[in-house]
This record gives C-alpha cells, sequence and structure tokens, in this order.
C-alpha cells in the first residue's frame, strides 16, 4: 500500500528539511524542559518528551502539510512556555529557556515559509491555471504572517504570561519532596533558634527562591532578639497554629500588622528544602499547600516536615507607609514595657562599645530615636568595610567589640548586630532579623530572582504608632579592598553569555527578516498602480495570460487587445451561447476597444473621457468573468 505524501514534502531539500527538524525540537524540547521542571520532574524528561514527539510529527505525519506540523509545534510550545516559563530563572526554565525557544520559534516559522519554494509541486498541480492567492504578493503575505504570529508569541510570553501567572499562581503548588538537608551556603532556609556570629556564611550563585511581587522588600525567615556577645537566640521559641488555617495573628507590639499598605508575594522554593516560610514583614495571610506555624514574633515555619524544590505559597503583608517626618513625630509616644523589658534591656557588650555609642549621638546632636539609629548608621558607613572574606573573631572575644575596634571588616551579619547592639545601649528597642534581599529581577518575566548570596541581615528598630521599622546598615558601608562581592561587567557578561548570544541572534533574524519584508513592500508599492489607464492595462495583461496569450515588450495596448482577442476567439470555438453577428463570444468584442481607451490616456492629446472609461471597464469586468480555456490545455467537448 502506497504511503500519502502531502505535496509540500514531495522532493523537498534535505537541507531543509533537516533544519526544520532541529528547530522544531529545540523548540518543544525547550518547551518540554521549562514543563517538567515547574511540575518537580527532571529537565531532561520534558526534552526527551519533546524530541519524541518532534520525530512522531515530521516523520509520522507524512499525509499532513509539513507546515501546518511546525505552525502546530510553535503555538503549542509557545503555550506551554507562556505558562510555566515564569516561574523560575534557571537554565531549565527561565529568561535563557524562553530566548533559546524564541530563537527556535521565529527560526521554525521562517524555515517553513521557504517549503513551497523547495518542495517539487504535485503531478496533478502542473499545467494547471494558478492559484488564486498565488503571485508575487504571496512571500510578502507569508512572511507577514510569519511575523505577526512571532510577535503575538513572544507579547504573550513577555506580557501576558507574567500577569496570568501571578493571578493564577495565588493558589498552593506543590513541588517536589524535600531534601535531607538544605545545600551549601543556604542554612537560613532550616529553622533554627539560635545564630552563631563566629561562623562565616557559605554563599553561592544557587537560586533558592523566586518570587512574583510589585516591590524588592526584604524577606524576612527568623527574628532573634538576645544576644550573648557571639550568638543571637530566642526569648521564645513557642509555635502555634494559624487562626483559621491561612490566618496569621502577630503579636499586638507588631502596629505594621494593621498598616494600610497591603503587599503580595508568591514564592516558590527553587532550593531542595526548606522548613521556613520567607515573606515581607509583618505577614497577616498564607496559603499553603503544608500546614504552617507560627512564632511569637511572627515567624511563619512548616509544622511537619518540610518544602521541596518547586512549592509555591502565597503570602499578603500588610505594613506602614514610612518617612522620616512620620518616624521623627512619634518621638515622646509611650513604649509599652513590654516592648523595653525584652527589645531594650541592657545588651551585653564592653564598655567600650556604649561608649562609643553614646559619643557617636552625642557628636551627631541627635534626639529621636530615627537621628540616634540614622546618626549610628553614618558612623559604620564612614569606620567600617563590608567583606564576605572578613576574619572570624578569636574566641573568648566579644564579636561586636572585635569588629568595631579591631577588624573593622565584617559581613552583613556582624554590621547589623553592631547597629543592634549600640542602638540597645541608647535604650532604643532593637532585634537582628535575617532572611534574603531581592535585587535581581529576570527582566522577561518579572520574576525576582533570589539566591543563597543573597541572604541578608538586618536590624529592626521599634517605633511608637509605627512598629518593628527595617534599617540596613550594610547598605551604606563600603566593600573592602579586594573583595569579590560585586560582580564586574565582564562577570555580568559571562553570567549571561546564553542570554546575549540568544538575543544578537534574535535581533539578527529580525533585522535581517525585517529588511527583506521592506524592499518587499517598497517593490509591491512601487509597481502598485496609480492611475485608471496604470489599473486598466494591469487588468488587460491578467486577462491574456490567463487566456495563454503573455504580451510582447513594448507591444501597444491595442496591439495586445487585439491579440488576446483573436486568442479568445480561437480558444471558444464554434459560437456558443452569447455571440455577435460575426460569431466573436459578446462580452470580448470591445477589447481592442479598451486596449484604444488605454493607450488613448497614454499618448492622445485629449485622454479618453469618463464615459469611455466607464465601457472600458464594464467590457474587462465582464472578460474576468468569462472562464476561457488557454490553448491545448483546454478540455475536450464530449460527444
Amino acid at each position: 500500500m502506497n504511503r500519502i505524501v502531502h505535496p509540500d514534502r514531495q522532493g523537498l531539500a534535505s537541507w531543509l528539511f533537516g533544519s526544520l527538524v532541529l528547530a522544531v525540537a529545540v523548540a518543544l524540547g525547550a518547551a518540554g524542559s521549562v514543563t517538567s521542571t515547574t511540575n518537580g520532574q527532571p529537565a531532561s524528561v520534558g526534552v526527551l518528551a519533546g524530541v519524541v514527539v518532534t520525530v512522531l510529527a515530521m516523520w509520522g505525519l507524512p499525509s499532513v502539510s509539513l507546515r501546518l506540523v511546525v505552525r502546530m509545534a510553535v503555538v503549542t510550545s509557545g503555550v506551554a512556555v507562556a505558562r510555566f516559563g515564569t516561574v523560575g530563572p534557571e537554565i531549565t526554565n527561565g529568561t535563557q529557556t524562553i530566548l533559546l525557544w524564541m530563537l527556535a520559534a521565529v527560526a521554525a516559522l521562517v524555515l517553513a515559509a521557504r517549503v513551497d519554494h523547495h518542495a517539487v509541486p504535485a503531478a496533478e498541480t502542473i499545467g494547471a491555471p494558478p492559484a488564486a492567492d498565488a503571485g508575487p504578493g504571496r512571500p510578502g503575505r507569508t512572511a507577514a504572517h510569519i511575523v505577526v504570529v512571532a510577535a503575538v508569541v513572544v507579547a504573550v510570553v513577555t506580557v501576558l504570561a507574567p500577569y496570568a501567572v501571578s493571578r493564577a499562581g495565588r493558589t498552593a503548588a506543590a513541588g517536589r519532596g524535600p531534601a535531607s538537608a538544605p545545600e551549601a551556603g543556604s542554612s537560613l532556609l532550616r529553622s533554627s533558634d539560635s545564630l552563631d556570629m563566629t561562623t562565616r556564611p557559605d554563599l553561592t550563585d544557587d537560586v533558592v527562591l523566586t518570587v512574583r511581587a510589585d516591590q524588592d522588600l526584604f524577606l524576612r525567615g527568623d527574628v532573634f532578639d538576645r544576644w550573648d556577645g557571639r550568638r543571637w537566640t530566642k526569648s521564645s521559641t513557642d509555635r502555634y497554629a494559624l487562626y483559621e488555617g491561612n490566618r496569621v495573628v502577630p503579636p499586638p507590639i507588631d502596629i505594621g500588622a494593621v498598616g494600610s499598605e497591603v503587599v503580595e508575594q508568591t514564592i516558590t522554593v527553587e532550593a531542595g528544602y526548606s522548613d521556613v516560610y520567607f515573606a515581607t514583614p509583618s505577614a497577616v495571610r498564607i496559603d499553603s499547600r503544608l500546614p504552617v506555624v507560627q512564632t511569637i514574633d511572627g515567624s511563619l515555619l512548616t509544622r511537619r516536615g518540610a518544602m521541596g524544590r518547586g512549592e509555591t505559597y502565597h503570602v499578603t503583608s500588610r505594613r506602614v507607609p514610612l518617612t522620616e517626618s512620620l518616624l521623627r513625630s512619634v518621638e515622646g509616644s509611650p513604649i509599652p514595657q513590654v516592648v523595653t523589658s525584652v527589645y531594650a534591656e541592657e545588651p551585653v557588650t564592653t564598655d567600650r562599645v556604649r561608649a562609643l555609642a553614646d559619643r557617636i549621638v552625642a557628636e551627631a546632636g541627635a534626639d529621636s530615636i530615627y537621628d540616634r539609629v540614622r546618626a549610628l548608621e553614618n558612623w559604620m558607613d564612614r569606620n567600617l568595610e563590608y567583606s564576605i572574606d572578613a576574619p572570624t573573631s578569636p574566641k573568648g572575644t566579644d564579636v561586636v567589640d572585635d569588629f568595631l575596634f579591631r577588624s573593622k571588616i565584617g559581613w552583613c551579619e556582624q554590621i547589623a548586630s553592631s547597629l543592634v547592639v549600640m542602638a540597645r545601649a541608647q535604650g532604643i528597642p532593637a532585634r537582628l532579623a535575617t532572611g534574603y534581599v531581592m535585587d535581581e529581577r529576570d527582566a522577561l518575566t518579572g520574576t525576582y530572582v533570589v539566591r543563597a548570596r543573597n541572604a541578608h541581615a538586618w536590624a529592626e528598630i521599634w517605633f511608637p504608632e509605627v512598629g518593628w521599622v527595617p534599617f540596613d546598615p550594610t547598605a551604606g558601608v563600603p566593600l573592602a579592598a579586594g573583595s569579590h562581592d560585586e560582580d564586574t561587567f565582564a562577570d555580568r557578561i559571562l553570567q549571561h553569555l546564553v542570554e546575549v548570544v540568544v538575543g544578537v541572534g534574535v535581533l539578527v533574524l529580525v533585522l535581517v527578516g525585517g529588511r527583506r519584508l521592506l524592499r518587499r513592500w517598497m517593490r509591491r508599492r512601487a509597481d502598485r498602480p496609480r492611475t485608471w489607464a496604470a489599473a486598466a492595462d494591469r487588468r488587460l495583461n491578467e486577462i491574456g495570460a490567463k487566456a495563454g496569450t503573455p504580451r510582447h515588450p513594448g507591444e501597444t495596448a491595442t496591439a495586445y487587445a487585439r491579440r488576446v482577442q483573436s486568442g479568445l476567439r480561437s480558444a471558444n470555438g464554434p459560437p456558443g451561447r452569447s455571440e455577435a453577428a460575426d460569431g466573436r463570444p459578446a462580452e470580448v468584442l470591445d477589447l481592442v476597444a479598451v486596449g484604444a481607451v488605454i493607450d488613448g490616456h497614454l499618448y492622445a492629446p485629449v485622454p479618453p473621457g469618463p464615459e469611455r472609461d466607464a465601457m472600458a471597464d464594464q467590457v474587462l469586468d465582464a472578460a474576468s468573468r468569462t472562464e476561457h480555456a488557454s490553448g491545448p490545455s483546454a478540455p475536450l467537448e464530449s460527444g
């Protein structure tokens, strides 16, 4: 049994078919990669599925149009990328993969448009009249269709997908099961009741979280309020079930929880383990697939077990809009005793640390809580340096004292701890908060990318009528000489090499295709008739070409119309249903007169009037509607 092969597959050049297979495989593989990764499966599973589908579609469906298969593959993969490609930054589901898909999709559409030019026409089409949509304008229309389809798909991915996913992602989603322990450099992902300040953090570029949010605010995980000179601990480790399953009940001193500003965040765990729910303070609601418990300070933790890669939860938080004038205006308002007894008690530190805090505040002439904290921060900016490679404090020494007076180089935990200790030495309620900062945003999806090296610590100061306010002293402390914590321009280029290469490829395709489209459009515009004579002359040429009588170079319209009319008379044979006295078809009797009208417009001193033009249009309309056979291709009359 002979296999039916679609005409656009017959005689197709091998290089074109191979290129199409490669482009479709890359597009479907990229879509499969992001889909499988988002659903907790290895990226290789999705890539393999995309390749298998490519093989089945390109070779297993020979009777289906190759162009249709390619377009369906591009549309299907585009839907998958739009739905799942906005949830993470890794090579498997982030910007790089989306750009790779875009490049493959555009290449597949462009190559599919060339299938007609490289395929051998089917036997039944040889000698047949050209199709209604054939002609010089078709390549331009095909290319225009490609551009429109590509533009629509790109618009869906870059504009609509982030919006749609952000709305759809408010519900919790399951991920893979948790690993036995967090990866190296991600210690903040495991809840702890203490924070050792004598251990240097091991920070990496591994992605630990991705966040869909409107603002780049702190993601708080834990807070600590007890300091013994070398480590932080919590005064209370009690945990409570959430009210109604998802409502957080902040303590009364957390005034920010009733603030007017609402913050919505959808967070996906990209690390293999996390039992901490990170959120911008102060969380008032959390939607999670797993049971959640809270501590007295508002921290959120898993009740049993932990979250794995791909686990998604949504947090609603509230905060008070902050201004300097607001923080200064609350000076003199009473501070509850429950706040001062825990957060403003005399800190464990050395006398010279207390003396330093007093001197800084006195020299700045600061009176309000806000101005005193700012004075401490400004002094730290001028006298300390930041480095993740800073030496650890010797055993038996006070970490803050050693940092402020000996090394003067430290990382964020040491810097923030020093501000908390000096603030408490001034009688200001303060505590240490740890979590992550969101300072990297995927330009294509709008998703914030949080890496292990974005782990951070900052001070929280309590203000009357406002509640806890974050202060980040590390932000103003300059990098130490030789520190490598800030990427150079070359580092950024290397980190985003794939995006750069793929982006350049897409740009080249767009520019080359756009240039060709512009040239084709300009040629078509130049060929477009601008007068009645030119339009009528073109119609006459089309009628002659349909009758199998092409026009000779330099032939006048009258002479050409006479030859066309003669050919039509021969083709129509004996007089038929509509004829004149001399036996010629009635609808073509005046073609010669039409040619004379056209030549009159071109060469006569006084061109013909509107009545002659209208007569010529009627004749051309009638001739165009007539089904004329052409020469040897005419069907035989049955007998």
